[in-house]
This record gives structure tokens, C-alpha cells and sequence, in this order.
């Protein structure tokens, strides 16, 4: 069985509407819109029309503080560790913990 074609709906509009009206009414909408946001939008110069007469001096950047040096640790058996921190956290050795021998030299940890 085939289906009965179907009519293409048309655009009802208002009487005395037509589609070039429609499109008139978008364009004012999207002109409104645009005045609105104008008019929310801050302006630079509405802001503080005196900033233009203040001059304003670049200040120096501040220096990263010196980091704190890491020091080797010095074993028992007077080997010295072969990093200076801490291989996991990046922080100071801790002489507390024993090392780890990699090829016979000391690497110590936090």
C-alpha cells in the first residue's frame, strides 16, 4: 500500500503579515538587543575620566627568594650520597633513613 501524499503545511501568520515582515521584526529584534547590550556594557571612558591624567610609574618585580641549599649526606661509611635531595618528594635528605646502593654508590631519600 503506498500513503496518500501529504501537502506541504504552509506559515500561518497574522492577517496583512507576510514573510518580508517577519524578517523586518528579527532585524529590529536583533537591533534592540544590540542597543541593550550597549547600554550594559561599562565604557572606559564613562568610568573615571581622570585616569587619563594620572601617570603611572612601572614598579620593579620582586625577586624569587634564594631557595634553601641542599646539602650531600656523608654516610658511616664515609661515602657521601650521590643526590643532594630527595629523589620522591624533591625535598631535603633525611639522615635518619639508610640509603639505597645503585653500582656501589649511596642514593639517599626524605
Amino acid at each position: 500500500m503506498t500513503r496518500p501524499a501529504q501537502a506541504i503545511p504552509k506559515i500561518v501568520a497574522a492577517p496583512g503579515a507576510s514573510i518580508a515582515s517577519w524578517s523586518g521584526c528579527a532585524a529590529l529584534a536583533l537591533a534592540c538587543l544590540g542597543v541593550a547590550l550597549a547600554l550594559l556594557a561599562p565604557s572606559a571612558h564613562a568610568a573615571a575620566p581622570h585616569d587619563s591624567a594620572r601617570v603611572v610609574t612601572p614598579q620593579p618585580i620582586a625577586a624569587a627568594p634564594e631557595p634553601m641549599p641542599f646539602f650531600h649526606l656523608k654516610y658511616a661509611d664515609s661515602m657521601s650520597s650521590v643526590n643532594d635531595r630527595c629523589v620522591v618528594t624533591h625535598n631535603r635528605l633525611n639522615p635518619a633513613i639508610h640509603p639505597l646502593y645503585v653500582n656501589g654508590r649511596p642514593v639517599g631519600f626524605c
